[in-house]
């Protein structure tokens, strides 16, 4: 994207959110995050490098961990494990 819409953008100004460079980056933006989402947990390394891409600074073990939910009602059942983070991550 261009300058100009760059500095509107985090000044809080007015921007055409359709500009062809924006959509761009956002795309690609999006290809990363898809592929973040879709590796398995056990694929740390290649999880963290990612994150690394996405993110101009993240801590030293940062991981970002996706939402879990559950059936609730009648029947159900919840198992509660504790589990330590891997130390590849």
């Amino acid at each position: 994207m261009d300058r100009e819409t760059a500095k509107k953008m985090h000044g809080g100004g007015l921007y055409l959110p359709t500009d062809g460079d924006l959509l761009e980056e956002q795309a690609v933006c999006l290809d990363l995050l898809y592929d973040y989402n879709h590796l398995k947990p056990s694929r740390g390394e290649e999880k963290r490098a990612l994150l690394e891409k996405m993110f101009a600074e993240i801590g030293g073990r940062g991981v970002i961990l996706k939402h879990h939910s559950m059936p609730t009602g009648a029947g159900s059942t919840f198992i509660l494990a504790a589990t330590s983070m891997p130390t590849s991550i």
